[in-house]
């Protein structure tokens, strides 16, 4: 079994990193935006942590993508 022929080599785990990392950005901000729902400060405050811990996630993703060696290919 050839890999990189039959997948399209280390490209498409690039592409994939930098297409995850595209969506956890907005899902991130849009779950840190859910702290301004009525609640309790520990209810704000989880939502605010889980939304950062998304968004550090999407973030290290892009940048890892943007390595000189593994930049992300153009959709």
């Amino acid at each position: 079994m050839n890999y990189e022929k039959e997948e399209g080599g280390k490209g498409s785990d690039d592409l994939q990193s930098w297409l995850i990392g595209r969506l956890c950005l907005p899902y991130g901000a849009v779950i840190c935006l859910m702290a301004l729902i009525p609640n309790s400060a520990a209810g704000r405050a989880a939502f605010v942590f889980c939304g950062l811990v998304l968004l550090s996630i999407g973030g290290a993703l892009l940048v890892s993508t943007r390595r000189p060696d593994a930049g992300p290919t153009a959709l």
